[in-house]
């Protein structure tokens, strides 16, 4: 079955059970006008979902979804405790799970001080039959691969919309906005070509093995450095511990932006390319992941593209170097940056 029609035959399953399941939202804070958009109202524009999408967008970067689609809500948890059961399992050790990493390819396991991480990219196994492949076996293969899409599809969608009020702005202007095929830089699907996606879902398993952390403590503590993420958008499910810091240049201030996220809440931000096609009417969001005081699993689907010619250079710095990250300098303006 499609990832369309199954995303039909979900949102068909949520409207009969209704969503009671839903918690009250939480509060957001007062100078933050953020608005908690339902994954199905995307589909349907309702509550006005469109706009409200945009507006956020335009204002801050990113916005806050709620997956009120049940049966996508036990794939996400079926996904986080596989992950986590990998993570923790005591009879493999960090040099059995490094031979399930491809280094030429950013796919499977990687180990850093902070952190533990596995990296999914989708293609065409018909292709692919004799290269080993990295997942750990029963169903995470399956699972993860399911969450790889379902945030694939809500991605593509949220893009469609943001660059379709972005082409109206500009037509107020009596200027053109160049249309972006994601199918054509490849930031979607899966390659038939034999290569890899571009884009990818990552886990990581933040350690959070720092000593005497209290509240001021852990606001001094950084686990990943401050960056803008690479690719056209990142989406990140509610993780399990807090952790994700955004900057806020309207108040000049950084934020820990999933406190305020409910058990089946999406946080989704701007990434540099996006900033780069639209100059700057969306920006991307400078985030960095803080420290706390136990075990942090998050899972971030990000829509990257193909490699990048010199035709197109307009949309980035260069080639498309996969562990690119990007920074603002004292002018406002993006700056590649590496990191480990």
């Amino acid at each position: 079955m499609s990832v369309a029609l199954d995303i039909v035959d979900d949102l068909l399953s949520l409207f009969e059970t209704g969503i009671d399941h839903v918690k009250q939202p939480a509060l957001f804070p007062d100078y933050l006008s953020l608005k908690r958009v339902p994954v199905s109202s995307l589909y349907k524009d309702t509550d006005n979902a469109k706009e409200k999408i945009s507006e956020m967008f335009a204002k801050y970067g990113f916005l806050i979804l709620e997956n009120d689609i049940p049966m996508k809500q036990r794939v996400v948890k079926s996904a986080e405790e596989l992950s986590l059961r990998f993570f923790n399992d005591p009879a493999m050790n960090v040099a059995d799970k490094m031979k399930r990493y491809h280094t030429d390819k950013e796919l499977g396991y990687a180990n850093t001080t902070a952190k533990e991480a596995f990296h999914i990219k989708v293609f065409d196994e018909c292709t692919h039959k004799d290269i080993q492949h990295p997942f750990p076996g029963g169903e995470f293969e399956s699972v993860l691969t399911e969450v790889y899409f379902f945030l694939e599809s809500i991605t593509k969608r949220v893009f469609e919309i943001v660059m379709s009020k972005y082409e109206e702005e500009k037509k107020k202007e009596s200027r053109s906005a160049e249309k972006i095929d994601l199918n054509a830089f490849r930031a979607i699907g899966t390659p038939k070509d034999g290569r890899f996606s571009s884009s990818l879902l990552s886990v990581f398993c933040y350690r959070n093995t720092h000593t005497c952390l209290n509240d001021k403590d852990a606001a001094k503590v950084v686990n990943c450095n401050a960056h803008v993420d690479q690719g056209f958008l990142s989406i990140e499910p509610c993780p399990n511990v807090t952790g994700l810091e955004v900057f806020l240049f309207a108040t000049k201030e950084w934020i820990r932006i999933d406190q305020f996220l409910q058990k089946h809440d999406l946080v989704l931000f701007c990434s540099e390319t996006t900033e780069r096609i639209t100059q700057s009417y969306y920006r991307g969001v400078l985030h960095r992941v803080g420290a706390n005081d136990a075990q942090r699993l998050s899972m971030v689907y990000k829509m990257r593209h193909k490699d990048i010619t010199p035709d197109d250079m307009k949309l980035h710095f260069g080639p498309d170097e996969q562990h690119a990250f990007y920074q603002y300098n004292e002018n406002g303006d993006l700056v590649k940056l590496s990191f480990e």
